[in-house]
């Protein structure tokens, strides 16, 4: 592992050019492998609230609201309306305000009124797919350029970070138009921010770090279970300085917890107003109903908690290998268990490690461990095997394995044999995942 000073650099130029290079292949590949035969569910229901947003009268702002409820309504018994709340029965845009991804459709309803102005033509479906495409290709180029801080030097970040963009799940969401990819993004660069207040204590990097925070909960509820980990993780952080003569106060903290879940609680209160005051239901009651709906669905809990944990953990490993359409080949193929296990083994092994790395290095290893947490144990008791939600581990799991990796690096030949096994490895997993990540772009048939 580097050592401390060794972290202290800045990325070089040929880092930079790698990183943005990547990023931009990356770009190209998604925008030209649109996801034509797996798209989520999901991103039709979004492309059509987003059609008729686009084409409502008035304002870019303000359009007409709609006469007639939404589809929706007239799908559902009247006992599930009543469970649901009041609202799921009159008609409005409130309906692009869903409290499990608060700020995604109002963002990109928004923007794409705007869009659909200046260019009539563009389907909505292929906006959000640009958007995921974006997502996509900024969240690739930020955790490249974070694992080369972290880890000075290493040639494992590249390798690593081809194996993710090429992996089925990343592939088919950043080539998707769902409304995942924009709160990775936003962690992505919450991270950077995290880690350059790790190297520098610059205290508005931090404040910045918690805005992101913020707005990756507001487009996917998920998240609030991950940001009191990371809350937790800075608070060790600047105990940490402390104890070493720094000078931070813990004020700072407090500000990064405050902007973190302040801002989504501020919102989440603004649009439940807005919404729920003319229905009678803004009351504590009615604010839980709203923003547990998915958690309160039963079809969605896990009835025996060591199968859930069992399908959980295997997704954890196949998110790089196509998930749910390959776990049958654990049991069916043992050179490809044996390749799939290289991910796993690479994770032990930064745990390992732990006592021979660095400060800095120890303290963001357990950072990626208390992100993991939450989702591991949640994940195994609510919908566990749905490879979407394992997008929020992207970054963590993807840190851990490449301080793995760089962990057991040895020095001289042995070091580049070292490495072209890794590269030989990625390349094999690559080649194995590009049909599967190609299945549904309409280039190879799925």
């Amino acid at each position: 592992m580097a050592s401390e000073a060794t972290q202290q650099r800045r990325p070089s130029r040929a880092e930079y050019i790698i990183g943005w290079t990547l990023g931009l292949v990356c770009l190209v590949a998604y925008l030209a492998s649109p996801n034509v035969k797996m798209t989520n569910g999901d991103t039709f229901g979004w492309a059509r609230y987003l059609e008729e947003y686009a084409s409502a009268q008035g304002t870019l702002f303000y359009p007409t609201e709609p006469k007639q409820p939404g589809p929706r309504a007239s799908r559902l018994s009247e006992e599930q309306l009543s469970r649901l709340g009041t609202r799921e029965r009159t008609a409005g845009w409130w309906v692009l305000w869903n409290p499990h991804h608060l700020l995604y459709l109002p963002a990109t309803g928004t923007l794409f009124r705007l869009v659909h102005r200046i260019i009539p033509a563009l389907p909505a479906i292929e906006f959000l797919r640009f958007c995921s495409a974006l997502a996509g290709f900024g969240t690739i180029l930020l955790l490249y350029r974070l694992m080369v801080r972290i880890i000075p030097g290493s040639p494992y970040p590249l390798p690593w970070c081809l194996l993710l963009a090429f992996s089925p799940t990343f592939f088919r969401y950043a080539t998707d138009g769902t409304q995942y990819p924009v709160p990775v993004f936003f962690l992505a660069v919450a991270s950077g921010g995290i880690w350059a207040f790790a190297l520098s204590s610059r205290r508005g990097i931090l404040i910045r770090a918690g805005f992101w925070m913020a707005l990756a909960i507001l487009f996917h509820q998920i998240v609030v279970l991950i940001v009191p980990f990371l809350l937790l993780g800075s608070l060790l952080l600047i105990r940490g300085m402390r104890k070493r003569g720094g000078e931070i106060s813990y004020r700072w903290f407090w500000g990064l917890a405050l902007v973190a879940l302040g801002i989504p609680i501020l919102v989440y209160l603004a649009a439940a107003a807005l919404a729920l005051i003319p229905t009678g239901e803004f009351t504590l009651s009615g604010l839980f109903k709203y923003g547990t709906l998915y958690a309160r669905q039963p079809a969605y809990w896990t009835r025996s908690v060591l199968d859930g944990l069992a399908i959980n953990f295997v997704t954890f490993i196949g998110f790089y290998f196509g998930n749910a359409r390959t776990h049958r080949l654990f049991l069916q193929s043992a050179w490809f268990t044996a390749l799939v296990m290289i991910v796993p083994a690479t994770w032990i092994t930064a745990i390992a490690a732990f006592r021979r790395m660095p400060e800095l290095g120890r303290w963001w290893l357990g950072l990626c461990l208390l992100w993991i947490l939450p989702l591991l144990v949640f994940l195994s008791i609510w919908n566990p095997g749905h490879e979407f939600y394992h997008l929020f581990l992207t970054i963590p799991l993807g840190c851990v394995a490449v301080m793995g990796a760089e962990a057991v690096r040895t020095s001289g030949r042995r070091a580049s044999l070292d490495l072209a096994l890794f590269w030989l490895w990625c390349l094999i997993a690559i080649g194995f995942n590009l049909r599967l990540a190609l299945a549904g772009s309409g280039w190879i048939a799925g």
